[in-house]
């Protein structure tokens, strides 16, 4: 019996999981771009609600919530059909 074999950890194990921290790590430094330097409880336009509207009179032709597949296919068609 190898040694490695001994402990349960086989070359190819080793390197998926290398392989997934890796990914989770930049995964994790990706998204911290994405935090507000007002994180951390300070007063800041999100947090207050002041970028809030007084009324909701908007109007328009087309309206996509989100961007999964559903949303990107209903962007690219809008965009195509309608000028949007």
């Amino acid at each position: 019996m190898k040694k490695d074999e001994q402990l349960g950890v086989s070359r190819r194990s080793f390197l998926k999981g290398a392989g997934l921290a890796a990914a989770a790590m930049a995964g994790t430094a990706a998204l911290a771009g994405c935090a507000s330097e007002g994180a951390g409880g300070s007063d800041t336009l999100a947090n207050t609600g002041d970028w809030l509207p007084q009324t909701w009179d908007y109007e328009c032709d087309l309206l996509v919530i989100g961007y999964g597949g559903a949303g990107m296919w209903a962007s690219l068609i809008g965009a195509d059909e309608c000028g949007q």
